[in-house]
């Protein structure tokens, strides 16, 4: 009878195995969500060390860095990341002719980008004139655009993991280091120094594996050529665009944070940011490990498509609720646990950042929708129209420091989703989400988020602790209820 068990339960795990566990997404999901977990957690706690020690304004100067070095990475990378995962994904075969055209257009736009910072620093910034800020920038700008590069063509190919493995070695790394240096030696400067060596190893890393595999050795076929350069920076000139318009809405905040306050109040915001980091990360994860799939699917089976993407975004909202709504009642517990009192000011900010990321991931949910349907004009002009409302909203609220900003991301994200979700809903797929659909989702959706950033901040824990439970009851029993549907999303 044991060993009939035995084989029963084998059978059933080899069984759940095949049939779940080795689809490529799900194990493309599992292993970037794993490795990103533990890599966020290790940021973290680099973090719990890097912020005290430096303070507000020494960790604000040190995200000013990383800021702008994703700012003019935007150029050197002009949008093709999508372009060259989707067009490997569908003819892998042609995956060293991609990588070199790819090599090639990089290269160009790498040196536009030293061109634009170099001019950026003369005409509008006042406080990064130093020549260790200039090279900082240049170095990681250059270091981003490589590994992407890299990782565009692994992902084409569904081979996810190593870029798993090898960012959360780096941030292993990462976190040892800031652990190993004296508190006497403690510097911005240094960590940077710190910072950008990793960077540099964990992109010879890749590259020296990209090139000893099989990915770039792969036959072409003579029928079928890739994409010319001028096609990719065609197609790819829309997610540039796209690029452009995201980084006005999340990262010129800071600029303008920096320039209507103080770097204290950048560090201040940023705190929050890296608390909320690994929720921001697993909608990401999760979103690149569809991306390839979806792009099959919305051509192959457009009706299946429709009820996976209507299934996927009520997900994305549920368990983003059930998200926020832990860091919101316990944020000023957090902050004091990890940071001390100097950042008291961010377990306020945090409570309003988290429903952000919730915002942020539906975008995202919706773009990766769009580009999978090859609509990526519609994307990149509903994305123009977005910064066009969302910056003036921005700039008016860096004016009240970090809590301020962060209430206008909330702000500007309601007006935009507005327009975002009629188009989504009514205009992307062979049916429309109904009228009765939409409103209860976002009926749920704001009535949790107003419920949360209501709760005082001074309530005894376990009184919050059960304010959370009660609250949350609703949505658990509707996820349990509905398990067998969202397990096949």
């Amino acid at each position: 009878m044991k060993n009939y068990g035995l084989k029963k339960m084998r059978k059933t795990v080899k069984i759940f195995y095949d049939k779940i566990l080795s689809r490529p997404v799900i194990k493309n999901f599992s292993i970037l969500s794993i490795a990103n977990i533990l890599a966020q957690a290790s940021f973290l706690l680099a973090s719990i060390r890097l912020a005290p020690l430096l303070g507000p304004a020494g960790y604000g100067y040190y995200n000013i860095i990383i800021v702008l070095a994703s700012i003019f990475a935007i150029i050197s990378t002009f949008g093709m990341r999508t372009i060259i995962i989707r067009s490997i994904a569908r003819s892998p075969n042609h995956t060293r002719s991609y990588f070199l055209k790819t090599v090639t257009l990089r290269s160009f736009f790498l040196v536009c980008s030293f061109l634009v910072f170099i001019l950026y620093n003369t005409v509008v910034d006042k406080d990064m004139k130093d020549t260790f800020s200039i090279i900082a920038v240049m170095i990681l700008v250059t270091t981003t655009t490589l590994w992407d590069t890299v990782e565009s063509v692994s992902f084409g190919n569904q081979i996810m993991k190593i870029s798993a493995f090898i960012e959360l070695a780096a941030a292993i790394v990462w976190t040892g280091s800031i652990y190993i240096v004296p508190d006497n030696l403690f510097d911005v400067k240094l960590i940077l120094v710190i910072h950008i060596g990793i960077q540099i190893i964990k992109n010879a890393a890749y590259l020296s594996w990209l090139l000893a595999s099989n990915v770039l050795k792969k036959k072409q076929p003579l029928d079928i050529p890739a994409d010319s350069l001028n096609i990719i920076v065609k197609y790819s000139s829309s997610y540039f665009l796209l690029a452009v318009f995201t980084c006005m809405q999340n990262l010129f905040p800071l600029i303008f944070l920096e320039r209507n306050t103080n770097l204290a109040q950048v560090g201040i915001f940023n705190v929050g940011y890296r608390i909320l980091a690994p929720l921001q990360m697993l909608i990401t994860v999760a979103l690149t490990a569809l991306f390839p799939n979806m792009s099959v699917l919305s051509f192959k089976n457009p009706t299946s498509f429709y009820e996976k993407c209507k299934k996927g975004i009520f997900f994305v909202m549920l368990t983003g609720i059930t998200g926020c709504l832990l860091f919101t009642i316990f944020s000023e517990e957090i902050v004091l646990l990890l940071y001390g009192e100097s950042f008291k000011q961010s377990a306020r900010v945090i409570s309003l950042q988290c429903w952000y990321v919730i915002f942020y991931g539906i975008f995202s949910f919706i773009g990766t929708v769009w580009s999978a349907s090859n609509m990526q004009k519609r994307l990149a002009v509903i994305s123009g129209i977005g910064t066009c409302i969302a910056l003036p909203v921005l700039w008016i609220g860096s004016k009240y420091g970090s809590e301020g900003l962060a209430l206008s991301f909330i702000i500007s994200s309601m007006i935009n989703m507005s327009y975002h979700w009629y188009l989504f809903a009514s205009k992307t797929f062979v049916q429309r989400i109904s009228l009765k659909e939409s409103m209860t989702y976002w009926t749920i959706f704001i009535i949790y988020m107003i419920i949360s950033i209501s709760i005082p901040q001074e309530l005894n824990v376990w009184y919050k602790l059960g304010i959370m439970l009660f609250i949350l009851s609703p949505i658990f029993f509707y996820l349990y209820g509905k398990r067998k549907i969202y397990s096949q999303i």
